[in-house]
């Protein structure tokens, strides 16, 4: 679309940050777009990313200085587990290869759904998915939480997005089926901090 909230996009810079550097990924490259993506406090907070990518940018690393090896070594590779980030005092020591990157503090996943030579840099703060209700007066909304979306519209209830059909008994069989339908928009209240690369080929 070429509007947000009714205002140009190319106004007030709300068209986020769209770049094709087709050829290498560097540090430079990388510096770039996040100084694109940050204003004031308010920077990335994820670079997910393909495989290729991040063995790329593990690389890069590896290359960019020698110490950075020999201070991994001695105090743990971060890792990423199923709770979360391990920082390095509490990882595992005297390895070599890294099992988490950072850029500028900010770390930089795997993501399998990651388009091929794509990197994201995302601000999740940013980024919100509000529930909007079935319009089929047969699919009762699933709550989870209460409260209201801030909105020039009044009072709109803010839901998870899900609805529930009910138990039903389909023909000819000693069973009984529910729809569970989920719906609703995936909201960025500020694109600008939101950054995409397409293009890293090497």
């Amino acid at each position: 679309m070429s509007t947000y909230g009714g205002i140009d996009r190319s106004t007030y810079g709300l068209s986020g940050i769209y770049t094709a550097t087709a050829g290498a990924m560097s540090l430079t490259t990388l510096r770039t777009k996040y100084a694109a993506c940050t204003h004031g406090n308010a920077k990335p907070t994820l670079i997910p990313t393909t495989k290729v990518n991040w063995a790329r940018y593990e690389a890069l690393c590896s290359a960019a200085t020698t110490s950075g090896q020999v201070i991994y070594t001695n105090t743990g590779y971060p890792q990423m587990t199923r709770t979360g980030i391990v920082p390095s005092v509490q990882a595992l020591k005297g390895q070599r290869g890294f099992d988490v990157l950072y850029f500028s503090g900010t770390p930089m996943v795997i993501d399998e759904s990651c388009p091929a030579n794509y990197l994201l840099m995302l601000n999740t703060d940013f980024l919100a998915f509000y529930g909007l209700k079935s319009t089929d007066p047969n699919y009762k909304p699933v709550k989870f939480a209460q409260g209201s979306i801030d909105s020039v519209y009044s009072d709109v209830p803010k839901t998870t997005g899900f609805s529930f059909s009910g138990f039903n008994t389909p023909i000819d069989q000693y069973a009984k089926v529910g729809h569970i339908l989920l719906m609703g928009n995936l909201i960025c209240s500020n694109p600008r901090t939101q950054g995409i690369e397409i293009s890293y080929t090497s």
